[in-house]
């Protein structure tokens, strides 16, 4: 448990704490960090300063972070569950292509720093590619079947399709999940008693 006990008079103190947070320390944290990992929106190659690794990893931890604070539970065995619960609720992303996003890219890169090759998925294989030109083909699967390299020079794989991924556009998915009007985490948070409780999470995070 954490030595920084965290007590709200009323929940207009316990708001205004999730808002500074949540908006203006994590989501400009999100911004700050990911930002330098792209490439710009007139770059038409992935330019030697390109770091999709990192990026999507802080994406993830931020995901992690807002999914133990929407299911009041910070434990480490639960927080994909979270994850996966906060992606369908708040991102609006479909369950089917939040597991595969999770599946793919979340777990080998959160535990082994890249992402899987390739998954079984439908019956077919699926690689992965990252593609920041085209933002709207996040999360669509791109039918071109062919033959990927392996990372590390371990050869290639044959695959049916790729999962295509924009860090931009989940980095912006995952802000608007919490600051979107009428139907964001924070306009919740104003209004459930139950969400609001969660919020004391916090004091197993911090």
């Amino acid at each position: 448990m954490s030595t920084l006990p965290i007590v709200f008079e009323d929940d207009t103190q316990l708001m205004s704490f999730a808002e500074d947070f949540i908006v203006r320390d994590r989501l400009v944290s999100l911004e700050n960090d990911v930002n330098p990992c792209l490439p710009t929106v007139h770059d038409k190659t992935e330019s030697a300063a390109y770091a999709p690794f990192p990026a999507i990893m802080y994406c993830f931890s931020i995901i992690d972070l807002l999914g133990s604070l929407y299911a009041g539970n910070a434990r480490s065995r639960k927080t994909t569950d979270n994850s996966a619960k906060y992606m369908e609720n708040y991102l609006n992303y479909p369950k089917e292509k939040a597991q595969l996003l999770q599946k793919m890219y979340r777990h080998k890169i959160i535990h082994l720093s890249q992402p899987k090759p390739a998954v079984l998925y439908d019956k077919q294989i699926i690689a992965w590619r990252h593609d920041e030109r085209e933002p709207l083909k996040h999360l669509t699967i791109d039918p071109t079947s062919g033959d990927f390299d392996l990372p590390g020079r371990l050869g290639r794989i044959h695959c049916d399709a790729q999962y295509i991924i924009s860090i931009r556009a989940l980095r912006d998915d995952i802000k608007n999940s919490v600051v979107r009007p009428k139907s964001g985490y924070l306009d919740d948070l104003r209004n459930n008693t139950d969400l609001q409780k969660l919020v004391y999470v916090l004091h197993h995070i911090l």
